[in-house]
């Protein structure tokens, strides 16, 4: 049993007094203790659906061979508030749980960009992609996540970068749907990647709301 607990406490899926409340006293429909696992649980089922999330969009780039239709402007804002977030959650020593899914979904968003300036819009295209800016890219990047998760970075700065979340991720989403709507196309965009965005959106709310209560 102290072996159990030890496991459940340490992963953070249970307190020591949720843990004695369960195993102990049998109370295994406390109200308080099941939320908090539910919304741990939910948690780290949020970082595991993240690894994938945005698969499908690198298999569609991939497989096409060109980025056409996603627009540059509307990844990078996308990637500054991801990272944004993992950063500030980070330098604030959050639990993995909280934040985990932006680590990912950063990284995913970063090879995503770093694609679709590999392969511009396609071959046969006169807009063609380059592989030393691809590169460059991720590089850029690199660099950029290492000086935000380390001390050069004032957590003043990453309060208010974070804190810009919202208008920036509606001004890139509106910069890309604006995009397609002039091409009248949505390009290599993944719908699989937009509805996973949505679904695990929606998650996230739960999340938070949950461990707010």
């Amino acid at each position: 049993m102290e072996h159990l607990k030890s496991i459940l406490t340490k992963s953070g899926l249970v307190t020591e007094e949720c843990f004695a409340t369960i195993f102990y006293d049998y109370d295994i429909l406390n109200t308080s203790c099941l939320k908090g696992i539910i919304s741990k649980c939910l948690g780290y089922g949020i970082i595991a659906g993240s690894l994938m999330v945005k698969l499908p969009q690198i298999i569609k780039i991939s497989g096409n061979k060109s980025g056409k239709g996603i627009n540059m402007l509307s990844i990078c804002l996308e990637i500054f508030c991801i990272t944004a977030t993992m950063a500030y959650s980070f330098r604030n020593e959050f639990p993995f749980s909280a934040w985990g899914e932006s680590l990912f979904l950063g990284l995913q968003t970063a090879i995503v960009a770093a694609l679709v300036i590999f392969y511009g819009e396609g071959p046969s295209s006169p807009n063609k992609g380059n592989g030393y800016s691809a590169i460059g890219f991720l590089a850029v990047y690199a660099l950029f996540l290492a000086i935000l998760l380390g001390p050069l970075a004032p957590l003043e700065a990453l309060w208010v970068m974070q804190a810009a979340n919202v208008p920036l991720i509606l001004l890139a989403k509106s910069i890309q749907a604006k995009s397609n709507f002039q091409a009248k196309s949505t390009g290599q965009l993944s719908a699989i990647t937009i509805f996973m965005l949505f679904f695990g959106a929606g998650g996230s709310c739960f999340y938070v709301n949950s461990r707010n209560r």
